[in-house]
């Protein structure tokens, strides 16, 4: 009895075992990446929001690819026309997401791997958790309803072919950090990222099961690090708590989930390298950006670091994706 009681459980536990088997990753694999994060992040499309501006001025990108808060459907007709438009991010040109997959413009179908960006300009996690920086913003938890209620069930995500890539966190941080009523910084990170994963597996219910996750970089040393009234001290210690919470919970969703690929990727510390040894990289300049409107007239503009008070320029990005792409290979799961 005891011994056929055994089998049974062995074949349990065998049966369980290839029902949840354990994802192949290998990024030479991935056919398709769906992306959620903010203006770090964000494409324009063809049926994206806008212009994007800044605190000080206006840049001529679109803040997103498909819709906006108040209006997040969008029709499998349109979701299949829509085209990325070119050079049109936060970094004056193409973005680290575009370098990274080579997808920099045109129907996402037409590349390899495809790119499906959801990432919206000014977002934060969850608009119950910080409000929205304008009606318009798309948070990380819209931007995933709107991939599962208008996108799940048009766009493929084969097993051991799909990357969801997450770069969350950054608004967050400079939100919390200006937020005078946040008395207790260590709880209400820890809140916001319970909602962050709680997102994550949203996606994992719906079949996205390889996850490649991005923290927080050193915005605290930008030209708009500067302006706050607290100093960029205030902003840099929230960045490290967000960071140093963010890394022990994406471990506890990796050692929670181990028929998942979870990846994550340090884009601090690539930034820290560059900010560090600007003149190894071939940046003149970490500290200043010349506002879009003179451009033209900026012939040194390769050189910044910053392509506005808040967002790194184009070589930067490039920089980021050579890094990303470079950790992508060498794992093999």
């Amino acid at each position: 009895m005891f011994l056929k009681s055994l089998c049974l459980l062995l074949l349990f536990l065998t049966s369980f075992a290839a029902s949840h088997p354990k994802q192949r990753f290998r990024w030479k694999d991935i056919k398709y990446v769906y992306l959620f994060g903010d203006s770090y992040s964000f494409v324009d499309g063809t049926y994206g929001f806008g212009t994007y501006r800044s605190e000080t001025f206006e840049i001529n990108s679109g803040k997103n690819y498909m819709g906006w808060a108040t209006k997040l459907d969008f029709t499998p007709e349109q979701l299949l026309s829509n085209a990325i438009l070119p050079n049109k991010t936060s970094s004056g040109g193409a973005n680290w997401i575009e370098h990274l997959t080579g997808c920099y413009e045109g129907l996402p179908t037409h590349c390899h791997p495809q790119l499906w960006n959801f990432a919206h300009g000014g977002a934060d996690i969850s608009a119950s958790i910080l409000p929205r920086r304008l009606i318009t913003t798309v948070q990380i938890g819209d931007q995933v309803q709107q991939w599962l209620d208008y996108a799940a069930d048009i766009l493929p995500r084969p097993h051991g072919k799909t990357l969801t890539v997450w770069w969350v966190g950054i608004n967050d941080c400079a939100d919390i950090t200006r937020n005078a009523t946040i008395t207790d910084v260590d709880a209400f990170i820890d809140a916001d990222l319970e909602a962050y994963f709680g997102l994550v597996e949203t996606t994992a219910r719906n079949k996205l099961h390889a996850h490649l996750f991005l923290n927080v970089p050193p915005i605290d040393l930008s030209p708009f690090g500067k302006t706050f009234t607290t100093g960029p001290e205030s902003l840099r210690k929230t960045i490290h708590k967000f960071n140093k919470k963010f890394a022990a919970r994406a471990a506890k969703y990796a050692k929670d989930n181990p028929d998942q690929v979870v990846l994550t990727f340090d884009a601090a510390s690539v930034f820290e390298d560059v900010l560090s040894h600007p003149a190894k990289f071939g940046f003149k300049d970490t500290t200043q950006y010349v506002p879009n409107l003179v451009y033209q007239d900026a012939p040194d503009r390769e050189g910044l670091f910053w392509n506005n008070d808040e967002h790194p320029s184009e070589p930067v990005h490039r920089i980021l994706a050579e890094a990303v792409e470079e950790y992508l290979r060498r794992v093999d799961l």
